[in-house]
């Protein structure tokens, strides 16, 4: 039924009338779904039944090579919307071919024509760039005892002995290896810079440690040439408790290496790494887990990552080989992103989030066949479709926060086109990392309570749309829905409210009464932020620049000066910076348990700590960057960021301090002007006695 209400509403477009159009799309909605089924049952003769005489037996041995050859064990088939014109057609599938291995995932167009009152396949076209990925796991038929293993590469060393080696199932190749045993490491950089990072961070200029196990993914010829194993005893069978571990060993590791979700199989599927591409994972007795990663498609190829700590030791690219040129792809260059129109139902008291968000894009390479977003992994991705209404077919990768999407057909460079993402979930707000201190610090006995009324930010470290790869800037509409007691600020101008009324849709009744309100941005932001709390308005200065001052309901002290002060930072930075660069420029004070604020494009965040009055003692304030001292400097430091960070962002994360410094320069001239040169000759000869002080340390 629902094939021929398809077919149906296709065929009103083909050029015949009324029963002849219904009839001839219903007849086809039943030979593609009859094709779909003899594919899926592997029915080599009703499969060849479909085609037209002069191409079924050429396409009876395509088929019988390739399922037979290559030992397909299940197939799956799934369409995408057809096109009909008068008499032909052409349909896209997207096919699965299963082995106990691999999936091979091919996208075939077919061509119908109606022939002697019925539709037959005229021709096929298969996609060039079919995928293959793999069924990845460990234990797989070798296991293998050794007297001494070694893995070399670059500035790292891993040394097992008296191990055990588990290879992978893969037939014919290597490319994930398990090993239990006496293991040690030894992790010391060339670049003097990352030696000196090291000692300020382990008190020596290597990582050295004794391992428990480690889980290697690589390519076949990285295994040829960087991995050593001496002493094979290959007639010796593991414990089944070893074999346990193995494999709890290889769960645990296996997503974060390789591996994504596939938006047509309930299961992790691996590709195979490239060249010098690695990871590794070990267990040290003194660091715990930890991660090596050596890409040479990375801006830095060298990443190695700590687990217990969660941060990053070392990233760095290695010191040159004379002679030889290193290559740097990234998604970011092969695409922008010109717009976005985004729909958002947000409900704070159950953290639960869905949208839509239709993403234009523009293709900066020539036939651009796939689209790497960063998204949130707690959301689910429920349809990606393409402008044409086709169902697009995408992996996911929850450990880095991406997914990919891969496109029907290539894109042209320089023709926009755009897909459409559908996702839903449960999102809380992330623990923005504060850039500018406000509030005194305190010693440790300071007593936290967490706000009554809690405010729900969601900005560029939430991920909460399918964002580009890299930072671009792009335009933005925006329609939020929320509960009726909340409202709700983002960026760009606000151009429409209300309240919804009515529904059509079954899903949508329980939000009459919610609250709504649609925001469009006059200029390119590099992201998209919005907040959704329980405000009071304390004011607003209508001007070219229309400047508000917002105060969650819990919050302590009501800062009467804050905006006739953002006014004029506004115009001194003004005429220091050149025009304010944003629609609008709302304050929005908020309880929140962490100090300082956030700047996205065209509102501040200005968060207030919730305390116990008389429970809390001050300590003296030693950080040159902390000017709060100042009154005015917290306002002037965040809304700095609207120049410097927002409207002027950095090339790469090399250059992030420049937002920071800028926008820390340009409180500093902003209080010069508040409180005269005195102050302004102690706030520098205070940043300059520490710069002297630490610069030998770094």
């Amino acid at each position: 039924m629902i094939w021929a209400a398809i077919f149906f509403l296709l065929g009103k477009g083909t050029g015949l009338k009324g029963q002849d159009s219904d009839s001839l799309a219903s007849e086809l909605s039943l030979v593609i779904s009859g094709l779909k089924g003899a594919l899926e049952r592997m029915d080599e003769e009703a499969y060849v039944s479909y085609y037209s005489l002069d191409n079924r037996e050429k396409e009876r041995r395509a088929f019988n090579y390739f399922l037979h050859q290559k030992k397909i064990e299940t197939v799956k088939v799934f369409l995408s919307l057809p096109k009909i014109d008068d008499f032909r057609a052409e349909v896209k599938l997207k096919i699965l071919f299963i082995q106990a291995t691999s999936v091979i995932i091919d996208v075939w167009n077919l061509h119908f024509q109606r022939r002697n009152g019925q539709w037959w396949v005229t021709g096929k076209e298969i996609s060039p760039e079919g995928r293959v990925l793999y069924r990845l796991k460990i234990p797989g038929n070798k296991v293998e005892q050794a007297k001494r293993v070694e893995i070399s590469h670059v500035d790292l060393k891993l040394v097992f002995t008296d191990a055990v080696c588990f290879y992978d199932n893969l037939p014919q190749m290597e490319t994930a290896l398990l090993i239990i045993g006496q293991g040690e490491i030894e992790f010391a950089p060339k670049v003097k810079n990352e030696r000196h990072h090291l000692k300020l961070m382990f008190g020596q200029e290597q990582i050295t440690d004794k391992l428990k196990y480690a889980y290697l993914r690589f390519s076949p010829s990285f295994y040829n040439r960087n991995i050593t194993i001496e002493g094979i005893n290959d007639h010796w069978s593991p414990s089944k408790s070893l074999l346990n571990k193995a494999y709890s060993l290889f769960v645990r590791h296996y997503s974060r290496s390789f591996a994504v979700e596939n938006s047509l199989l309930n299961e992790f599927l691996s590709f195979i790494p490239q060249g010098e591409e690695v990871v590794f994972e070990f267990e040290g007795e003194k660091k715990g887990i930890m991660t090596y990663v050596f890409s040479p498609f990375a801006e830095e190829e060298i990443n190695f990552f700590q687990w217990r700590d969660d941060r990053i030791v070392s990233l760095y690219s290695p010191e040159a080989v004379k002679g030889l040129k290193r290559m740097f792809v990234s998604f970011g260059h092969m695409f922008d992103v010109e717009a976005y129109q985004i729909e958002i139902d947000y409900n704070p008291n159950k953290y639960y989030l869905s949208g839509k968000a239709r993403i234009e894009i523009v293709p900066q390479v020539d036939s651009l066949d796939s689209l790497k977003f960063k998204f949130h992994p707690n959301l689910e991705i429920l349809k990606v479709y393409d402008q044409n209404k086709n169902e697009l077919f995408f992996n996911r990768d929850r450990l880095r926060k991406v997914f990919y999407v891969y496109l029907l057909e290539p894109e042209e460079k320089g023709q926009s086109f755009y897909v459409d993402v559908y996702y839903r979930g449960e999102i809380k707000p992330e623990q923005l990392t504060s850039d500018v201190l406000y509030f005194p610090q305190y010693e440790e006995e300071v007593i936290f309570i967490q706000p009554r009324c809690e405010t729900y930010l969601f900005s560029q470290s939430s991920y909460w749309y399918p964002s580009p790869p890299n930072d671009d800037y792009f335009q933005v509409e925006l329609r939020a829905v929320f509960p009726p007691e909340y409202q709700c600020i983002a960026n760009g101008e606000q151009v429409d409210q209300g309240e919804l009324k009515m529904s059509e849709r079954v899903e949508e009744l329980e939000k009459i009464g919610f609250h709504y309100c649609n925001f469009k941005t006059r200029y390119p932001v590099k992201y998209i932020s919005f907040i959704v709390g329980k405000f009071t308005n304390r004011g607003k200065k209508e001007g070219s620049i229309p400047i508000a001052y917002y105060q969650a309901s819990d919050t302590g002290v009501y800062h009467r000066e804050w905006l006739a002060e953002a006014e004029q930072i506004v115009d001194f930075y003004s005429r220091w910076f050149g025009d304010y660069p944003y629609e609008k420029l709302y304050l929005v004070q908020r309880l929140w348990p962490q100090k300082g604020g956030h700047s996205p494009a065209s509102f501040v965040i200005l968060n207030e700590l919730p305390r116990i009055p008389g429970r809390l003692r001050f300590s003296k304030v030693s950080s040159p960057v902390d000017l709060s001292r100042w009154k005015g400097y917290f306002l002037a430091h965040e809304i700095a960021h609207q120049w410097w960070g927002q409207a002027l962002s950095w090339d790469t994360y090399h250059d992030q301090w420049l937002s920071e410094g800028l926008a820390q320069l340009a409180a500093v001239l902003y209080l010069e002007k508040k409180y005269g040169q005195k102050a302004y000759r102690q706030i520098i000869e205070n940043m300059t006695n520490t710069i002297n002080k630490n610069s030998k340390v770094g």
